[in-house]
């Protein structure tokens, strides 16, 4: 079994939640929450064989742990959970930025968001939206989907590139 790290982030999305949480929570958070299994992989994968192209896309999903999301998987990410809260994409400036209406992180409590990103893998929707509330549940489904997404495309590149007969995958959040 191999352990990899793998995870995106929304710098918009985060510099929201620095604004309520100190920055070391969210480090920490990225540092210890990122890591899933992959067994049956072939002990040495000759990169010689590799489609160029193959390794320019792990090169570009791989760049850190965690690594900034794409536009297409931040921006449906947020359309999806934020919902009228996600202001659209500016592309006025030299670089791409998403806004996001301050408004919704207004009455989030520190307390809380700290409990929740520090113990993510303890909870589930269903008790979240019970004990936390929605705007909890939907910062619960974007940092989830974040870490989920670059794992998924990680494992799905190491499965073409190493063509393996038989592999598993095991995430803490997919048991």
């Amino acid at each position: 079994m191999t352990v990899f790290k793998a995870g995106y982030y929304i710098d918009e999305f985060n510099k929201q939640l620095e604004k309520i949480v100190d920055k070391t929570i969210l480090s920490s958070f990225y540092e210890n929450k990122l890591f899933f299994e992959i067994s049956n992989l072939p002990e040495y994968i000759n990169d010689d064989n590799i489609n160029p192209l193959l390794k320019v896309a792990w090169n570009i999903i791989s760049r850190g742990e965690p690594t900034r999301a794409s536009l297409r998987v931040s921006e449906n990410l947020l359309k999806v959970h934020l919902e009228e809260s996600f202001l659209g994409v500016n592309s006025n400036k030299p670089e791409i930025q998403f806004a996001i209406d301050e408004n919704f992180f207004t009455d989030i409590e520190q307390d809380l968001l700290i409990d929740l990103i520090r113990n993510i893998n303890k909870y589930n929707e269903s008790k979240i939206a019970t004990d936390f509330g929605s705007k909890y549940l939907k910062i619960y489904r974007i940092l989830i989907e974040l870490i989920a997404s670059a794992q998924i495309q990680r494992a799905i590149l190491l499965l073409v590139i190493s063509e393996p007969p038989q592999v598993r995958i095991t995430s803490n959040r997919w048991r």
